[in-house]
């Protein structure tokens, strides 16, 4: 097939001048609009301003999630299956084919990461979140089915890092791996139009797992939601290219994304076959992967940033605007295949929306559903009556748009009914100007702003040094050089050989180092970052001073302070000492101690210049919690705020809480004196809630006001719940459990709530009719008898304990068989191995949504996992389990009481499945038993002598 002539280049440039920068997205069957209709141009050459409409773009965000949940499903079906020729070709899509008929759609990491990251916007009430809020709704939500940089950054948060300190690559060694790109693209789709805020919007979120080319390919993903609205008005042939060089403006002609997306652009153009996206591909695979060294690159594995951003350009310019020819491209591409696919057909959906994204499948009734919980846990339930489902996609593109009306509102524009006014801007950065990115990027920006890359540059010396001989203790570099090598602001993109270090140093004293420049260089900054956390007290008693332009070291100005204290007990932290006025100085260093026995590690000492207006907002000392809390009306919160001494001099001065009207606190400020650096001011604060408050999200401000310091502010965000919960719904399950849902209260469910029950129709709620507790819109009452009817009363609790009223009593009666989740005996009662709770996994679902995995998969015979369970009545049962299979599992033995019960169970499986084993009768007493699992040896296929239970079932004989 010849490629159409509307894919020429001087279509895309006029897209980059600007000259058709107007296009908007027009309601359905209305003419898009020409280059200057409307409000185009009013902005002048601060930039243009188009008008959106609101019910249009909402349509194109369910389309987003639509066309990407798709994606994601049928590029699944290749991921990783082929990393090298033979790669599949157009002849292999028959026995691929589309997937599109899950009802729901099932959560997967191309889209789960981004739904937590909708609830925690929703919860902030704006989509720039910040490191703290980041780390917290991944602690919350994201605890499995995350993987690579993924894996790497939650297990650094466990710890106490905090974004975007999880993505460095001294502590993230896979913070060049393709996470990033596949969990971040969403937050362009809060800035339509509007790339600069994208690109401020997704920085943090991008940082948290990338940095160097990484943070790059995220970025030009996320900039290409951005600028969809941009091309609407081009035929859709023509998206693609145009979307790509404009894009392509945003990154810096040093990166490798750079070159990847000009080496996939530039053999696209030379191809005249536009069927022929093979040859395209196997020219990435020889550049990136076969032939990289000679090339100046490093391929590290197929779940890399780089050779899935190239198959991801490819399939974009190839598909040539079409939903299902990109989709069917990007799912033969080859490596992890379906990352880029996933990206891509939220893209096309964004563009076209939901109209279009159905009539590509005219025969299938996609749906709208979805199955949030397969791999997130702690969310709120949507659709509490739904047993398979907590979301729809279309309220999932609802919940955006109040956050996209921030973002417009935030970066200048307005909100006029359902009609958008965007600022845009009226012309891209240059990718060859580092002071042109950095009016746009955040990280081209820190680039520009440090001293340890921009002395170098201007042809000075940067020197670190340090007053104690380093050493390589615990992973870390003798050489006191690594703490000014830049690598932790280097935002070039340019490939990495080697992994950043950390200069690490034995404590057992005082201790100076930092970083002396040959020129002088202005600053309002000092940096800091830290290495990981030491076994003692770690550096401590920690100043920063700066040489001045005349050679003397002093302290900051008494304006000075920090955003956290040094504290070596704390790893990898990114502390920055805000100087309280731009100084010029020739050096920056630390003064402290290092407890004997300890170790020194720091990563980076350097002097930043001040920032532009796109950089991201900074988080101060002060801290205000809880930072979310649910509240009754007529109860009180109580907030805590919190102020360590970060300067160099006493503070004096005040901390302020705003209220809204009708709210009142107790008390409004509570004074600061003579706050000494080292030190900690802590007040409670009394907020009382109306009692005439409604349901609704309401932020509070806790404003510190010290005299000749501007610190940040810190706030606290109160959901007003109802009263009472609402549509309390019971029902029995096959086994010996009773089910309850309900609605109302709070969307967001930071409530808890108190679930009585009795087998008494006429119970009082009490201590001894207290069945459990539950921040979930759900419970279930699990160890019934048989064949027994239960009632229920749900009564919501908020944060600060208050009760509120109890709901109508809802009734449902047991199942007849024993059913015991395994998941629910833990911990072992012994165990060879570690013994794990796991939740769904590898296209498995279990009961209640976990199992037992009995980590003995690299173990030997006689590993053995004893666990025990309660029988409620004596009798004769048939003991069913249900068992996972897998490649790496092996043979085992159940016993009950040291007994053993059937035959031993082969647990291999090429693939993940589960397996029901009926084990034949067993008399069971009344009271307590045990049940053990003992590994007996392996299947020939077995790679491993793993297993996992899911549930035992005790059916009355």
């Amino acid at each position: 097939m010849v490629r159409r002539s509307g894919m020429r280049r001087g279509l895309a440039a006029a897209v980059v001048s600007g000259a058709v920068i107007a296009g908007a997205v027009a309601a359905p069957g209305a003419a898009a609009p020409s280059p200057d209709a409307g409000a185009a141009g009013e902005a002048g050459a601060a930039g243009d301003v188009i008008t959106l409409d609101r019910d249009t773009y909402r349509d194109r965000l369910h389309a987003m999630w639509l066309g990407q949940t798709i994606a994601n499903w049928t590029g699944l079906q290749t991921e990783l299956t082929r990393n090298e020729p033979p790669f599949y070709t157009d002849a292999d899509w028959p026995d691929i084919g589309f997937v599109t008929d899950q009802d729901p759609w099932l959560a997967d990491d191309d889209t789960d990461v981004e739904y937590v990251y909708l609830h925690a916007a929703s919860q902030a009430g704006t989509p720039s979140l910040t490191g703290t809020q980041i780390a917290d709704a991944w602690q919350r939500h994201i605890n499995d089915f995350i993987w690579v940089s993924n894996a790497r950054a939650r297990e650094l948060m466990r710890g106490g890092t905090v974004p975007p300190a999880t993505g460095l690559g001294m502590a993230n060694p896979d913070s060049l791996a393709i996470d990033a790109q596949l969990t971040t693209e969403f937050f362009g789709a809060f800035a339509p139009g509007m790339p600069a805020e994208a690109l401020r919007l997704a920085d943090l979120p991008i940082r948290t797992t990338a940095e160097g080319h990484a943070y790059h390919a995220s970025q030009f993903f996320a900039l290409l939601y951005a600028l969809a609205p941009l091309v609407d008005h081009l035929p859709p042939e023509e998206q693609p290219r145009a979307l790509t060089d404009l894009a392509r403006r945003y990154v810096p002609d040093t990166s490798k994304a750079a070159d990847i997306v000009d080496f996939v652009l530039a053999d696209f153009e030379a191809n005249p076959d536009i069927d022929d996206w093979e040859s395209t591909r196997d020219k990435i695979y020889q550049r990136y992967q076969l032939e990289a060294e000679a090339n100046g690159f490093r391929y590290i594995n197929a779940v890399e940033s780089s050779i899935n951003f190239a198959g991801g350009m490819m399939a974009l310019l190839y598909g040539n605007g079409d939903y299902q020819r990109t989709v069917q491209i990007g799912t033969m591409s080859g490596w992890d295949s379906d990352n880029a696919t996933a990206t891509l057909g939220g893209l096309i959906g964004l563009l076209r929306g939901t109209e279009y994204i159905r009539a590509q499948f005219p025969d299938v009734e996609l749906s709208d559903r979805y199955h949030a919980f397969r791999t997130r846990d702690r969310l709120p339930d949507h659709l509490p009556g739904d047993p398979a489902a907590e979301d729809t996609l279309t309220a999932m593109a609802e919940r955006m748009i109040p956050l996209v009306e921030r973002a417009i509102e935030d970066a200048g524009g307005s909100v006029d009914g359902g009609q958008w006014r965007v600022p845009t801007p009226s012309s891209p950065p240059d990718p060859a100007d580092l002071d042109s990115l950095a009016e746009v990027s955040p990280g081209a920006d820190l680039l520009r702003r440090s001293a340890n890359h921009q002395v170098r540059a201007a042809g000075g010396a940067v020197e670190a040094f340090s007053s104690i001989p380093g050493a390589e203790v615990g992973g870390g570099s003798a050489d006191i050089a690594v703490v000014a090598d830049g690598a932790e602001s280097d935002f070039t993109g340019a490939e990495r050989f080697e992994p950043p270090r950390y200069f690490t140093a034995p404590g057992g004293g005082p201790v100076e180092l930092g970083v002396t420049y040959s020129q002088p260089w202005t600053t309002d900054t000092v940096r800091i970052v830290t290495g990981p956390a030491g076994s003692a007290d770690g550096l401590h008693d920690a100043t920063v001073q700066v040489r001045t332009t005349s050679g003397r070291w002093v302290q900051p100005s008494r304006r000075s302070f920090a955003t956290a204290l040094i504290s070596g007990d704390r790893p990898h932290q990114i502390v920055d000492v805000h100087l309280g006025r731009a100084e010029r100085l020739t050096g920056v260093r630390i003064v402290g101690e290092v407890a004997a026995g300890d170790r020194l590690a720091v990563a980076e000492i350097d002097a930043l210049a001040p920032a532009r207006a796109s950089a991201t907002a900074v988080e101060g000392p002060l801290t205000a919690t809880p930072r979310a809390v649910a509240a009754l009306p007529g109860s009180t919160v109580e907030v805590e705020a919190s102020l360590p001494g970060t300067g160099t001099a006493p503070w004096i001065g005040r901390v302020e809480l705003d209220t809204p009207p009708g709210w009142r606190a107790e008390p409004d400020q509570a004074p600061v004196r003579r706050l000494k650096p080292g030190q900690t001011w802590t007040r409670t604060f009394a907020v009382a809630v109306p009692d005439t408050a409604e349901p609704a999200s309401v932020l509070l401000d806790v404003r510190p006001d010290v005299i000749g310091v501007d610190l940040p502010a810190a706030a606290v965000r109160v959901v007003v719940m109802d009263d009472q919960v609402t549509d309390l719904t019971a029902g029995g399950l096959t086994g010996n459990a009773i089910e309850l849902s309900w609605t109302g209260v709070d969307s967001d469910a930071l409530a808890r709530f108190r679930v009585y029950g009795s087998t008494d129709p006429e119970f009082e709620l009490g201590p001894d009719t207290l069945v459990g507790e539950t921040d979930e819109l759900a419970f279930t009452h699990l160890g019934l008898g048989l064949d027994t009817t239960w009632y229920y009363r749900v009564v919501p609790v908020d944060g600060t304990g208050a009760e509120g009223t109890a709901s109508p009593v809802a009734s449902a009666t047991s199942g007849s068989t024993y059913l015991i989740e395994a998941e629910q005996l833990l911990p072992p009662v012994e165990a060879t191995k570690p013994a794990v709770r796991q939740t769904n996994c590898c296209g498995v679902e279990w009961s209640g949504g976990a199992q037992i995995w009995f980590q003995s998969n690299d173990g030997e015979p006689g590993d053995h996992l004893t666990l025990e369970f309660t029988v409620p009545e004596s009798g004769t049962f048939d003991l069913v389990t249900v068992y996972t299979k897998a490649n790496d599992f092996g043979i085992h033995q159940l016993s009950i009481d040291g007994q053993p019960v059937g035959e031993p169970f082969d647990a291999y499986a090429p693939n993940v499945q589960v397996a029901e084993v009926d084990h034949g009768p067993v008399q069971l007493d009344e009271g307590r038993h045990t049940v053990t699992l003992t590994v007996t040896g392996q299947n020939p296929d077995a790679v491993g002598l793993g297993l996992g239970i899911d549930t035992l079932e005790l059916i009355p004989a």
